[in-house]
């Protein structure tokens, strides 16, 4: 809620003093990063599971109302953006974004920032920048899949607040944790909802290692021991590990972002969308060539027919041949307008 309400009133400064005229500030004013929900969302995914406990821990061990109250208010907070989130990534996929299959990405390319991209179809409401916390890492169908994510957070909030009166106590509580996120692993094994392949191996690693470890955890407290045991080393060992695979993603997810803006193939891949969507046709490699008289016969409604008709996903070498057709038209138009002069000249 802080950082939302810092953001609305640093833009609404910008905006007094003029600054959002200025170039670089306009651009990003522009694009989204400036407008709700782009930074208040990615912060609060980072907080969301602390936020989550520590409502639990005051609505559980609270001895006053006001600790209840904020308890309590943590809670909804954590069970409303969820909501709004699944709310948003309807209204705006596939009619504001969608995820743009690049047919060209090289091996390196597709390792560090998968099949394609996330992109806005609306030139006037860049979704795809306001709301890149939520959608980037995942397919198209799969957008939703980040209120599992805060869900499961939810869940592992709620157990680890648990009162327990007994070690037996602290071994279930962990065992249950422990099942959470092997639920979780097997929902994504199902639904394979992450566009980069490195994602699902990181979420498979580090969740793997997040429920072996508390499993050696409870079987250490159900042997009656809090510490010192082998069991309780191993857990540790794990779970450390599971930290330390975390790093290294952030490490290659800073090294992707600085990829992708030297290379620029994200900012390509959005202009290829938007000609795609606001172009006279789409145009596959199944088509054969068609001149002017065939472009121009044809109608808005079959422009539209043609488009609706193709995947979600779309394909980047349509828009070269695109391209490829408008640059046959133009050099047909300037035939034909030099033919028409040297017979005015005859």
């Amino acid at each position: 809620v802080g950082v939302t309400l810092l953001m609305r009133s640093v833009l609404s400064l910008l905006e007094f003093m003029e600054v959002t005229k200025l170039p670089f500030v306009e651009g990003l004013d522009r694009r989204g990063w400036l407008r709700f929900p782009s930074v208040p969302v990615f912060a609060f995914t980072w907080l969301y599971q602390g936020t989550a406990f520590g409502g639990m821990i005051l609505l559980v061990y609270g001895v006053r109302v006001w600790q209840w109250l904020l308890g309590f208010s943590a809670i909804v907070l954590c069970v409303v953006v969820p909501l709004y989130v699944f709310a948003e990534v309807r209204r705006g996929v596939p009619q504001k974004a969608v995820y743009f299959l690049d047919r060209d990405r090289s091996r390196v390319y597709e390792l560090l920032c998968g099949q394609g991209e996330w992109v806005s179809t609306q030139e006037d409401c860049h979704w795809v920048s306001r709301h890149t916390s939520i959608v980037r890492s995942f397919l198209q169908d799969r957008a939703w899949f980040g209120v599992v994510d805060y869900a499961a957070s939810l869940a592992v909030a709620a157990i680890a607040a648990l009162p327990t009166e007994s070690l037996v106590g602290c071994g279930h509580v962990k065992m249950a944790m422990a099942i959470v996120f092997v639920i979780l692993i097997l929902l994504e094994a199902v639904l394979w909802p992450h566009a980069k392949h490195r994602d699902s191996a990181t979420d498979f690693t580090v969740m793997g290692c997040q429920a072996a470890g508390l499993v050696f955890k409870a079987a250490g407290y159900y042997a009656g021991h809090e510490k010192g045991t082998i069991q309780q080393d191993v857990s540790d060992f794990l779970l450390l590990f599971a930290v330390g695979i975390l790093l290294m993603k952030a490490v290659v997810d800073v090294c992707t972002e600085v990829f992708i803006l030297v290379t620029g193939r994200r900012k390509e891949l959005q202009s290829m969308a938007w000609k795609r969507y606001h172009g006279p046709l789409l145009l596959t490699p199944s088509l054969p060539r068609i001149g002017q008289h065939s472009l121009s016969s044809m109608s808005r409604v079959h422009t539209l027919s043609a488009i609706s008709s193709t995947p979600d996903i779309l394909l980047a070498d349509s828009e070269r041949h695109l391209l490829a057709a408008e640059e046959e038209l133009n050099e047909m138009r300037d035939n034909k307008t030099a033919v028409n002069k040297h017979l005015s000249e005859l």
